[in-house]
Protein backbone atom coordinates (compact mmCIF):
# COMPACT_ATOMS: atom_id res chain seq x y z
CA UNK A 1 0.00 0.00 0.00
CA UNK A 2 1.16 3.49 -0.43
CA UNK A 3 0.78 6.41 1.92
CA UNK A 4 1.42 10.17 1.36
CA UNK A 5 3.54 10.49 4.37
CA UNK A 6 5.22 6.92 4.62
CA UNK A 7 6.59 6.86 8.26
CA UNK A 8 9.72 5.26 6.95
CA UNK A 9 13.04 7.13 8.24
CA UNK A 10 15.35 4.96 7.19
CA UNK A 11 15.23 1.55 4.47
CA UNK A 12 18.63 -0.40 3.68
CA UNK A 13 19.50 -3.34 1.10
CA UNK A 14 23.07 -5.47 2.41
CA UNK A 15 24.41 -8.14 1.20
CA UNK A 16 27.21 -10.11 3.01
CA UNK A 17 29.76 -12.17 1.63
CA UNK A 18 31.64 -15.23 2.56
CA UNK A 19 34.57 -13.88 1.07
CA UNK A 20 36.00 -10.94 2.39
CA UNK A 21 36.92 -8.00 0.06
CA UNK A 22 40.63 -6.91 -0.51
CA UNK A 23 41.95 -2.80 0.15
CA UNK A 24 42.17 -2.91 -3.85
CA UNK A 25 38.40 -4.04 -4.43
CA UNK A 26 37.09 -1.62 -1.96
CA UNK A 27 39.42 0.65 -3.49
CA UNK A 28 38.38 -0.24 -7.15
CA UNK A 29 34.18 -0.25 -5.93
CA UNK A 30 34.73 3.21 -4.06
CA UNK A 31 36.13 4.65 -7.57
CA UNK A 32 33.30 3.53 -9.79
CA UNK A 33 30.82 4.84 -6.59
CA UNK A 34 32.02 8.33 -7.08
CA UNK A 35 30.46 8.94 -10.76
CA UNK A 36 26.77 7.75 -8.62
CA UNK A 37 27.21 9.53 -5.53
CA UNK A 38 28.59 13.10 -5.02
CA UNK A 39 30.02 12.57 -1.58
CA UNK A 40 32.78 10.45 -0.14
CA UNK A 41 34.46 9.56 2.92
CA UNK A 42 37.28 6.89 3.23
CA UNK A 43 36.92 5.35 7.04
CA UNK A 44 39.22 3.20 8.85
CA UNK A 45 38.02 1.03 11.49
CA UNK A 46 40.79 0.03 14.55
CA UNK A 47 40.75 -3.50 16.20
CA UNK A 48 42.59 -2.28 19.58
CA UNK A 49 44.17 -4.85 22.64
CA UNK A 50 44.92 -4.42 25.93
CA UNK A 51 47.93 -5.70 27.24
CA UNK A 52 48.21 -5.75 31.24
CA UNK A 53 51.72 -6.09 32.93
CA UNK A 54 52.17 -5.76 36.37
CA UNK A 55 49.15 -3.69 36.80
CA UNK A 56 49.85 -1.58 34.12
CA UNK A 57 47.07 -1.32 31.01
CA UNK A 58 48.44 -0.42 27.34
CA UNK A 59 46.45 -0.08 24.57
CA UNK A 60 47.59 -1.88 21.28
CA UNK A 61 46.07 -0.67 17.81
CA UNK A 62 46.17 -4.21 16.26
CA UNK A 63 44.74 -4.54 12.17
CA UNK A 64 43.15 -1.69 10.37
CA UNK A 65 40.39 -2.22 8.35
CA UNK A 66 39.35 0.32 6.06
CA UNK A 67 36.00 0.97 4.27
CA UNK A 68 33.84 3.66 1.94
CA UNK A 69 30.83 5.62 2.13
CA UNK A 70 29.42 7.67 -0.16
CA UNK A 71 26.43 9.84 -0.26
CA UNK A 72 24.41 11.99 -2.46
CA UNK A 73 24.09 15.78 -2.47
CA UNK A 74 21.63 15.84 0.39
CA UNK A 75 23.06 13.03 2.22
CA UNK A 76 19.70 11.17 1.72
CA UNK A 77 20.73 8.54 -0.60
CA UNK A 78 23.92 6.25 0.47
CA UNK A 79 26.33 3.46 -0.33
CA UNK A 80 28.50 1.43 1.82
CA UNK A 81 31.26 -1.00 0.82
CA UNK A 82 33.44 -2.74 3.74
CA UNK A 83 35.49 -5.57 3.88
CA UNK A 84 32.29 -8.37 3.99
CA UNK A 85 29.54 -6.13 2.98
CA UNK A 86 27.86 -3.49 0.59
CA UNK A 87 24.81 -1.65 1.80
CA UNK A 88 22.56 0.56 -0.03
CA UNK A 89 20.52 2.95 1.91
CA UNK A 90 17.37 5.45 1.48
CA UNK A 91 16.84 8.11 4.47
CA UNK A 92 13.66 10.12 4.59
CA UNK A 93 11.72 11.79 2.73
CA UNK A 94 11.94 7.56 1.00
CA UNK A 95 10.17 8.11 -2.62
CA UNK A 96 9.31 5.02 -3.22
CA UNK A 97 10.45 1.25 -3.90
CA UNK A 98 11.08 1.52 -7.92
CA UNK A 99 13.37 4.07 -7.22
CA UNK A 100 15.14 2.24 -4.27
CA UNK A 101 15.45 -0.81 -5.66
CA UNK A 102 16.55 0.31 -9.14
CA UNK A 103 19.53 2.09 -6.96
CA UNK A 104 20.45 -0.97 -5.50
CA UNK A 105 20.34 -3.06 -9.00
CA UNK A 106 22.51 -0.29 -10.88
CA UNK A 107 25.12 -0.66 -7.49
CA UNK A 108 25.33 -4.11 -7.34
CA UNK A 109 25.56 -4.45 -11.08
CA UNK A 110 28.96 -1.79 -10.97
CA UNK A 111 29.66 -4.05 -7.88
CA UNK A 112 29.99 -7.34 -9.66
CA UNK A 113 31.33 -6.27 -12.87
CA UNK A 114 34.19 -4.72 -11.15
CA UNK A 115 35.53 -7.39 -8.10
CA UNK A 116 33.65 -10.44 -10.40
CA UNK A 117 31.69 -13.11 -8.42
CA UNK A 118 31.27 -13.53 -4.01
CA UNK A 119 29.07 -15.79 -2.82
CA UNK A 120 26.25 -14.24 -0.67
CA UNK A 121 25.99 -15.47 2.64
CA UNK A 122 23.35 -12.79 4.10
CA UNK A 123 20.50 -10.40 2.36
CA UNK A 124 19.00 -8.52 4.69
CA UNK A 125 16.03 -5.89 4.08
CA UNK A 126 15.42 -3.04 6.57
CA UNK A 127 12.93 -0.31 7.06
CA UNK A 128 12.73 1.84 10.14
CA UNK A 129 9.69 3.39 10.78
CA UNK A 130 8.87 6.25 13.08
CA UNK A 131 5.08 7.30 13.75
CA UNK A 132 5.17 10.98 15.01
CA UNK A 133 1.86 10.94 16.65
CA UNK A 134 0.38 14.71 18.14
CA UNK A 135 0.36 14.52 22.15
CA UNK A 136 -3.08 14.33 23.80
CA UNK A 137 -3.82 17.48 26.80
CA UNK A 138 -1.99 16.24 29.33
CA UNK A 139 0.76 15.21 27.33
CA UNK A 140 0.81 11.63 27.16
CA UNK A 141 0.43 9.15 24.25
CA UNK A 142 -1.16 5.84 24.36
CA UNK A 143 1.32 3.47 21.55
CA UNK A 144 -1.78 0.95 21.29
CA UNK A 145 -4.16 3.32 19.42
CA UNK A 146 -1.60 3.35 16.12
CA UNK A 147 0.70 -0.03 16.53
CA UNK A 148 -0.81 -3.87 17.59
CA UNK A 149 2.79 -4.90 19.04
CA UNK A 150 4.13 -3.43 21.69
CA UNK A 151 5.48 -3.68 25.77
CA UNK A 152 2.71 -5.17 28.16
CA UNK A 153 3.34 -4.48 31.78
CA UNK A 154 0.47 -5.26 34.76
CA UNK A 155 1.10 -1.59 36.04
CA UNK A 156 -1.63 1.12 35.89
CA UNK A 157 0.52 3.89 34.68
CA UNK A 158 1.24 2.46 31.08
CA UNK A 159 0.78 5.66 29.72
CA UNK A 160 3.64 7.36 31.96
CA UNK A 161 6.49 5.05 30.64
CA UNK A 162 9.80 6.96 29.74
CA UNK A 163 10.80 4.48 27.85
CA UNK A 164 10.02 1.02 26.29
CA UNK A 165 10.84 -1.32 24.02
CA UNK A 166 9.91 -5.19 22.60
CA UNK A 167 12.02 -7.30 20.50
CA UNK A 168 10.54 -10.46 18.63
CA UNK A 169 12.47 -12.71 16.01
CA UNK A 170 10.74 -15.33 14.54
CA UNK A 171 11.15 -17.67 11.18
CA UNK A 172 8.81 -17.24 8.58
CA UNK A 173 8.09 -20.37 6.52
CA UNK A 174 7.16 -19.42 3.21
CA UNK A 175 9.63 -17.23 2.46
CA UNK A 176 12.77 -18.44 4.40
CA UNK A 177 13.27 -15.86 5.92
CA UNK A 178 14.44 -14.44 9.80
CA UNK A 179 12.24 -11.72 10.96
CA UNK A 180 13.75 -9.81 13.72
CA UNK A 181 10.94 -6.87 14.78
CA UNK A 182 11.52 -4.22 17.48
CA UNK A 183 8.64 -2.09 18.24
CA UNK A 184 8.42 0.84 21.36
CA UNK A 185 9.13 4.68 22.18
CA UNK A 186 11.44 6.66 20.69
CA UNK A 187 12.82 10.48 21.40
CA UNK A 188 10.23 12.74 19.30
CA UNK A 189 11.39 14.83 16.46
CA UNK A 190 8.66 17.10 16.37
CA UNK A 191 7.34 19.53 18.98
CA UNK A 192 4.43 18.32 20.97
CA UNK A 193 4.31 14.99 19.17
CA UNK A 194 5.37 11.63 20.75
CA UNK A 195 6.68 9.13 18.81
CA UNK A 196 6.72 5.12 18.11
CA UNK A 197 9.43 2.86 16.38
CA UNK A 198 8.50 0.23 14.39
CA UNK A 199 11.52 -1.19 13.10
CA UNK A 200 11.46 -4.57 11.00
CA UNK A 201 14.44 -6.18 9.25
CA UNK A 202 13.70 -9.39 7.15
CA UNK A 203 17.55 -11.29 6.65
CA UNK A 204 18.11 -14.42 4.26
CA UNK A 205 20.94 -16.86 5.67
CA UNK A 206 19.89 -20.20 4.15
CA UNK A 207 20.14 -20.83 0.63
CA UNK A 208 21.19 -17.70 -0.64
CA UNK A 209 20.57 -17.53 -4.42
CA UNK A 210 23.83 -17.16 -6.90
CA UNK A 211 22.72 -15.96 -9.88
CA UNK A 212 21.67 -12.43 -9.98
CA UNK A 213 17.87 -12.70 -11.32
CA UNK A 214 17.68 -15.24 -8.43
CA UNK A 215 19.08 -12.45 -5.85
CA UNK A 216 16.62 -10.03 -7.08
CA UNK A 217 13.79 -12.01 -6.84
CA UNK A 218 14.69 -13.08 -3.07
CA UNK A 219 14.83 -9.59 -2.46
CA UNK A 220 11.14 -8.86 -3.67
CA UNK A 221 9.77 -11.37 -1.57
CA UNK A 222 11.42 -10.59 1.36
CA UNK A 223 9.88 -7.41 0.46
CA UNK A 224 6.18 -9.00 0.24
CA UNK A 225 7.10 -10.39 3.84
CA UNK A 226 8.17 -6.93 5.11
CA UNK A 227 5.08 -5.13 3.33
CA UNK A 228 2.74 -7.60 5.17
CA UNK A 229 3.72 -7.84 8.32
CA UNK A 230 3.74 -3.74 8.42
CA UNK A 231 -0.05 -3.75 7.54
CA UNK A 232 -0.59 -6.55 10.19
CA UNK A 233 1.18 -4.33 12.99
CA UNK A 234 -0.09 -0.58 12.62
CA UNK A 235 -3.94 0.30 13.38
CA UNK A 236 -6.28 2.21 11.29
CA UNK A 237 -5.53 5.22 13.13
CA UNK A 238 -1.89 4.99 12.44
CA UNK A 239 -3.16 4.59 8.95
CA UNK A 240 -4.99 7.89 9.25
CA UNK A 241 -1.69 9.51 10.33
CA UNK A 242 0.19 8.59 7.20
CA UNK A 243 -2.84 9.19 4.75
CA UNK A 244 -2.90 13.22 6.01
Amino acid sequence: MHYKKAPIVEALLQLQFAEGLTDADMGRVSRKAESHYTEKEDMRDFQVAVRVHNGNATPEIGAVNPWHRHTSKDGADFFVVNRNQFTVGRRAPYENWEKFFGRFERDYDFFYKTVGFKKITRIGLRYINRIDVPVAEDGSGDIRRYLNVYPHSPLKVYDKFVANHVRFEYADDVSGATVVLTSGTVDPELINHVSYLLDLDVIVQKDVPLKREDILDRIESLRAVKNGLFECLVTDEARRLFDA
